[in-house]
């Protein structure tokens, strides 16, 4: 693969994303790899060290649910952002997902919780799960890093 053919895939796992922040993050990698070749390195190199598009633009994708669902913390984009997680890896199935099921059936189960203050309640949770995520990304982003080196 190619610095063109890899900068298209990647283009194409990110066209989920808004058009502008689709653009900005190409134009991030495409001065990565400039600066890369400045530096001596060649093609396949810089393609070796980012890893595979795809894997890339998931961690992208879940990075941008994340920040969708700081932004706005619906049950709706939570999950959403919560999904995202889920689908970097096997390990985030029970780290992430088993979790935020259980505690979401103990709020659905706790009747006197929607009496009481629910709204105020589930933002915080919702919060809670949020910053849960931003750090399990932290921790995969540090887990990737030190496989590649």
């Amino acid at each position: 693969m190619n610095k063109e053919a890899y900068l298209n895939e990647l283009a194409r796992y990110l066209k989920l994303l808004p058009p502008e922040e689709c653009a900005e993050l190409m134009g991030e990698f495409k001065e990565h790899f400039e600066f890369a070749r400045l530096s001596g390195r060649s093609e396949a190199e810089i393609i070796s060290k980012l890893g595979h598009p795809r894997l890339i633009a998931r961690e992208l994708l879940t990075q941008s649910q994340i920040e969708k669902a700081d932004k706005s913390p619906t049950l709706l984009n939570v999950t959403r952002a919560v999904k995202a997680t889920v689908s970097l890896g096997l390990f985030n199935l029970v780290i992430v997902l088993l979790p935020f099921v259980a505690s979401l059936a103990v709020l659905a189960g706790g009747g006197l919780l929607i009496v009481i203050g629910a709204l105020k309640f589930t933002r915080v949770y919702y919060n809670l799960v949020i910053r849960y995520l931003k750090y399990n990304l932290t921790v995969i982003r540090k887990d990737v890093t030190s496989f590649e080196e």
